[in-house]
């Protein structure tokens, strides 16, 4: 996999950062707001499934799961897509905890929600099936993938992850529909013959 620019820029501000260097530090506390605003994202697109209380405990334990994994970080895609995963099933465990506890209203209501928010689609997929999408964009180019999160989970235009990249919006442009269809023949033969 290639590193995209912004990734080997990150990689660099992380390794400062576990360095304790101070500047990286900022820029990294800074950098971490990320995580209310997805958590926030997919509550939204899940009909409001947890409540504000569960809300900010759930961004403090994925904000701790991000520091502990940090040194794993490899720069192949950008800080907060990188962090968007730990966000994304941190929020879909939480729902599982809060539906279990009973805190929640209804939880067929919320287990409908939180399929709306992973499928975008009339045909929900098995929530199995939403692991399956992760997994063929990490067999992406970090570059088309990168963009293709951004667009998609971090409901960014094409316009602004060519900002955040650093690249042109045609050059994002061409990464992101070449993902998609790379992504389109993946899941179309990891789905093929399971019938309608």
């Amino acid at each position: 996999m290639t590193r995209s620019t912004r990734g080997t820029e990150d990689l660099d501000l992380v390794r400062r950062f576990l360095g304790g260097d101070r500047a990286a530090e900022d820029e990294f506390v800074e950098r971490m707001r990320c995580v209310p605003r997805i958590l926030a994202n997919r509550n939204r697109r899940a009909g409001g499934a947890l409540g504000p209380d569960d809300l900010r405990e759930l961004g403090q334990d994925v904000l701790a799961l991000v520091l502990e994994k940090l040194p794993t970080f490899l720069g192949e895609a950008s800080l907060e897509t990188w962090v968007w995963h730990f966000c994304s099933l941190s929020f879909l465990n939480r729902v599982r905890r809060v539906r279990r506890r009973g805190t929640v209203g209804d939880p067929a209501e919320a287990e409908e929600a939180v399929d709306r928010s992973t499928s975008g689609s009339e045909d929900r997929l098995d929530p199995l099936d939403v692991g399956v999408i992760h997994e063929a964009l990490d067999r992406l180019p970090a570059a088309e993938a990168e963009v293709i999160r951004a667009r998609h989970f971090g409901e960014m235009t094409l316009e602004e992850s060519a900002m955040r990249i650093g690249a042109s919006t045609n050059t994002v442009k061409s990464r992101y529909y070449r993902g998609l269809e790379r992504m389109r023949a993946a899941l179309a033969r990891r789905f093929e013959g399971r019938g309608g």
